[in-house]
């Protein structure tokens, strides 16, 4: 993907994302989600990424392991390689604004802008209708 576009929002949830950095051990992202906008990921494991997340206002629930906690205005998580996760996502009644930085380990630019391409596609097809959630 080039990233000529470096945001993509889903029409389905409102949640926006913006490339704001990429680069060859990671990149940074930020999230803007509208209330109650829910889950955007399912529960995934990364083998040499290790993601921190900065809450920027509102709050978000996420998972780490088999926790499940809210990260708060001002708050920090680090969501470390190798254990299974859920991203921050806004169930809350006020507009919720994070930002993602990515560190990974042994990868290259070429495989990180690859899975965020993937990221951006994943978007766009929900947006479009394409994926379906089985729960």
């Amino acid at each position: 993907m080039d990233f000529a576009e470096t945001s993509v929002v889903n029409p389905m949830t409102g949640t926006r994302i913006e490339l704001l950095d990429l680069n060859a051990v990671g990149g940074r992202l930020r999230y803007e989600s509208p209330p109650g906008a829910g889950v955007e990921y399912a529960k995934h494991v990364h083998l040499h990424w290790e993601e921190t997340f900065d809450m920027i206002s509102g709050q978000g629930e996420y998972q780490l392991g088999r926790d499940r906690k809210v990260l708060g205005e001002g708050e920090t998580v680090v969501l470390p390689a190798g254990v299974p996760h859920v991203h921050p996502t806004n169930h809350g009644s006020e507009p919720m604004v994070m930002e993602q930085t990515i560190v990974a380990k042994g990868g290259s630019e070429a495989s990180i802008r690859a899975t965020l391409g993937v990221l951006f596609s994943l978007f766009d097809w929900h947006g479009q209708g394409k994926l379906r959630r089985n729960r």
